[in-house]
């Protein structure tokens, strides 16, 4: 089945589904009942991309009092962050997640076979 990106994520997201989805086709843990979960990777990796860009450089906003305090955003970035590994470990695209399920990493070269 050729699944396509959901029209919902912006250009750069759409590309990351597609590389995302070529990777796990590739390494044989794709089943297109994860779909709806590689939309929530995709998902929160583009709110975090998103949020991180509204963070000032220094990373801090001034209150109405003139206190400094972390920008909302870096919240708002974390948080999809740490969902984002939630996702990635699920769909084993995370090193420790395919290590735990012997999951081939095909861009690795060589056969261990070899030196037996």
């Amino acid at each position: 089945m050729n699944i396509q990106p959901p029209e919902h994520l912006d250009e750069q997201s759409q590309r990351v589904w597609s590389h995302v989805l070529m990777d796990l086709r590739e390494r044989g843990t794709w089943s297109d009942l994860y779909a709806p979960l590689l939309e929530r990777y995709i998902r929160t990796l583009e709110q975090a991309r998103k949020a991180r860009a509204r963070i000032p450089e220094e990373g801090l906003t001034e209150g109405e009092n003139g206190q400094l305090f972390e920008h909302p955003a870096i919240i708002t970035a974390r948080e999809a962050e740490r969902d984002a590994t939630v996702h990635a470990t699920s769909l084993l695209l995370t090193p420790a997640a395919r290590a735990g399920f012997r999951v081939d990493f095909p861009w690795v070269g060589g056969d261990d076979d070899e030196d037996e």
